[in-house]
């Protein structure tokens, strides 16, 4: 049977709700897509519930579990609600030393990279406040395994870094060039920061390729700078804006017995 699921994926600075329609052979569709600059309120949740007649939900939130929301998400819904934590199931593996402190984005990127792109070395890189570089590889077993990546600051992060602890850069954003060579401060701070991220993605990739020995390495993007990034980069990547989305869709479905 059918069901209507609702993603909630609570970020450092936005929060992202999708309503995914989970068909009868395991297949999902996006039904509808929702960012809030902070958090959605009990009423905004309340009529998603209502217009599409979701019945499960997923919550997953890279900092403290608002267990007051959840308690209230879990009496509007009929059917399962799945908090993604550590001990939860999962489609892949996850060989992390300290598994209790990796993020649940991260996870969330890393299942729907697998589920978009199939069985295959991916680096998954998610350019938001911070940005992450994640390494997933296939086993000789055939096993897909989540081995970890890199953590470092995001664009906005690094330009208000600049502004804020020297004396007379001013602060700027991404937008508008970034020559090779700046020609004005302006131009310099927004080539260091942009091109020296995009050189970091590919050195980056090339180290991660090297693990994979003769295997290929495929990269997708996520995050609000990945369409910047992507247009930089020296590789060729996917770009995919609702990839945690598609991954806690995928969390669910494996965790439900209604599709296993």
């Amino acid at each position: 049977m059918e069901e209507v699921i609702l993603t909630f994926d609570q970020g450092n600075t936005r929060a992202k709700l999708s309503v995914f329609r989970i068909m009868a052979d395991g297949g999902c569709r996006v039904e509808g897509e929702f960012r809030y600059e902070s958090a959605p309120t009990v009423e905004d949740v309340a009529e998603l519930v209502e217009t599409y007649g979701i019945s499960g939900a997923i919550y997953c939130s890279v900092g403290h579990i608002d267990v007051r929301f959840v308690e209230t998400l879990r009496g509007l819904i009929s059917g399962e609600l799945i908090i993604l934590t550590h001990r939860t199931p999962l489609p892949v593996t996850i060989s992390y030393a300290t598994p209790s402190s990796l993020g649940f984005d991260r996870i969330a990127a890393a299942v729907g990279a697998v589920e978009l792109l199939g069985k295959r070395n991916i680096m998954i890189v998610d350019a938001g406040t911070a940005v992450t570089e994640d390494l997933v590889m296939v086993s000789p077993e055939n096993e897909v395994c989540f081995l970890g990546g890199r953590i470092s600051p995001g664009l906005r992060m690094r330009f208000r870094s600049l502004h804020e602890l020297t004396s007379r850069l001013p602060l700027i954003d991404s937008h508008g060039e970034t020559p090779v060579v700046g020609r004005s401060t302006e131009l310099s701070i927004r080539s260091g920061v942009v091109r020296g991220l995009v050189s970091e993605i590919d050195g980056t990739f090339a180290e991660y390729r090297s693990l994979c020995q003769s295997s290929e390495l495929t990269m997708i993007l996520t995050g609000g700078d990945a369409p910047l990034l992507s247009d930089l980069i020296s590789e060729k990547a996917e770009v995919c804006q609702n990839l945690n989305d598609i991954g806690l869709c995928a969390i669910y479905r494996h965790n439900s017995g209604k599709f296993a």
